[in-house]
């Protein structure tokens, strides 16, 4: 590669102050053969094959083109989250449930369970926990999804229950959903989860 004292001349020639093969791309379209030749015979040919053609650069550009609109497209056919209405009631008439006691696992069989969620706020992400009409409503969480909607309740000494709720199947009114809740008693664990539905209250 030669000194910039030997080729300043030369570059100057082509109104740059210094050489950029950058520039040298840009301008090489228009430049004449003689200021051509006498750059690749300066420089070695090697350098200025390295970049791209014109046609070259058409086709790459095309390319991210296509990428773009195989994303878009996918965007707009993608499904639409979760849309459930305001009042719910659920009941799990399945489950299994356990705890961990002496230092090995108990499974067991938990009893019917059910609930109501209302004031459904899926903008907010916020909704209310029912279990019992004459006590205060809990708060829930929702973290929104494709096809479902997650219900988090942090309950006493930050345990969490954690309701999913699915589309309707069809136009029956129902909503699967499954119930599960992680919490302890005395410092031994214990667990539970449900399946069942939800429906319009």
């Amino acid at each position: 590669m030669p000194d910039n004292q030997s080729t300043m001349p030369l570059v100057k020639s082509l109104g740059l102050d210094t050489f950029r093969p950058r520039e040298f791309f840009l301008i090489q379209p228009t430049m004449n053969k003689p200021h051509l030749k006498k750059l690749m015979t300066t420089f070695g040919a090697s350098m200025f094959q390295s970049f791209p053609s014109r046609r070259t650069r058409w086709r790459i550009g095309q390319s991210f083109a296509g990428l773009g609109a195989i994303f878009m497209l996918v965007v707009a056919t993608a499904q639409p989250v979760s849309a459930l209405p305001s009042n719910l009631v659920c009941n799990f008439n399945t489950g299994t449930s356990g705890s961990f006691e002496a230092g090995t696992f108990k499974a067991g069989t938990p009893s019917p369970l059910s609930f109501s969620i209302d004031a459904i706020n899926l903008d907010n992400q916020v909704a209310e926990l029912r279990t019992n009409e004459k006590k205060p409503p809990g708060t829930l969480r929702i973290v929104r999804a494709l096809n479902a909607s997650h219900f988090i309740e942090a309950v006493t000494e930050g345990f969490l229950n954690l309701t999913t709720i699915y589309d309707e199947v069809g136009e029956t009114g129902k909503y699967p959903a499954v119930h599960s809740r992680h919490f302890g008693v005395l410092g031994q664990a214990v667990y539970a989860q449900y399946t069942g539905y939800c429906k319009i209250k």
